[in-house]
């Protein structure tokens, strides 16, 4: 039912009757908000999730803390969680999301039943193209961010990227999001795909970076804390412009000897690999001896 109520706001945007009660006029009101608000008054907004990973379970939590009704199955049921099998029962919803691996997102996608509703993965890397076609609303809801279970992570900090096949369901996904208090902006599936590798680069590599930097330090016991003002000082310098405005470091300097120092003082031949691929990488872009 509600899924046909944001063409009737876009035709008959001057008012509608809710309740039977309150006349509302709807020239200054967003379509996509008071489509929500109709169908929570409603009693019928709600969301099926399926898979109870870090990001399936993220995301159960946050909306239910919004206040919206969750329909939650994965194929090993954890308390407050159905069977995948059952998910045939389930009533209907406005929107379902696949929160599983991405190698197992055609799988389940292709398994789950058509339940005339917006089906969207939340994966960065794949496109939408990897949900069944015979669901016929397919979408995106990827939110940029790192999941683990602790520490909790504020929903109102996480950017979401939507991409949709129908403009309704950007509406109905572009809602969800502000229903968790967070932004959104619609990226296609090569955008995403990008910007998901940017994400890796800088969040993944970067902390395996810093994973070695901290088992440097502990071959002195040294502190790691030593390093914090540092890193803090990074993040706000590429805040203010692009990281390689503020590249430092023996590498751009082309000081041989401490890079060879440097390589004498660690053990593992990977880190020492990754150490002189990185030194070669930063010597490349920037392009010349200091």
């Amino acid at each position: 039912m509600c899924a046909k109520f944001p063409h009737f706001f876009l035709k008959y945007h001057y008012l509608v009757n809710i309740n039977n009660k309150d006349l509302f006029y709807l020239k200054n009101i967003k379509v996509s908000r008071l489509y929500t608000y109709f169908c929570a008054m409603s009693k019928q907004f709600s969301v099926l999730i399926v898979g109870n990973g870090q990001v399936g379970s993220f995301l159960k939590n946050a909306f239910e803390q919004s206040g919206v009704a969750v329909q939650a199955y994965a194929r090993n049921p954890s308390p407050g969680w159905l069977n995948l099998q059952d998910v045939s029962k389930a009533a209907p919803t406005l929107l379902s999301l696949i929160c599983v691996n991405d190698d197992a997102i055609a799988l389940v996608s292709d398994l789950l039943p058509n339940l005339d509703t917006c089906m969207a993965h939340v994966s960065g890397a794949l496109p939408l193209s990897e949900l069944s076609t015979k669901h016929q609303r397919r979408a995106v809801f990827y939110p940029i961010m790192s999941f683990n279970k602790q520490p909790p992570i504020d929903a109102s900090a996480i950017p979401f990227c939507i991409e949709t096949e129908k403009e309704e369901d950007y509406l109905l996904l572009e809602e969800a999001a502000q229903i968790l208090g967070a932004s959104s902006q619609r990226l296609n599936s090569a955008q995403r795909a990008s910007l998901h590798l940017a994400a890796v680069l800088s969040h993944n590599f970067g902390n395996h970076l810093i994973h070695l930097a901290q088992a440097e330090l502990s071959k002195l016991n040294l502190d790691f804390k030593l390093l914090q003002p540092l890193m803090r000082q990074m993040l706000k310098n590429i805040e203010i412009s692009p990281a390689k405005n503020w590249q430092t470091g023996p590498a751009l300097r082309h000081d041989k000897k401490t890079i060879d120092k440097h390589l004498l003082l660690m053990d593992e031949p990977l880190t020492k690999a990754i150490y002189e691929m990185i030194t070669q990488s930063i010597q490349k872009e920037h392009d010349e001896k200091l």
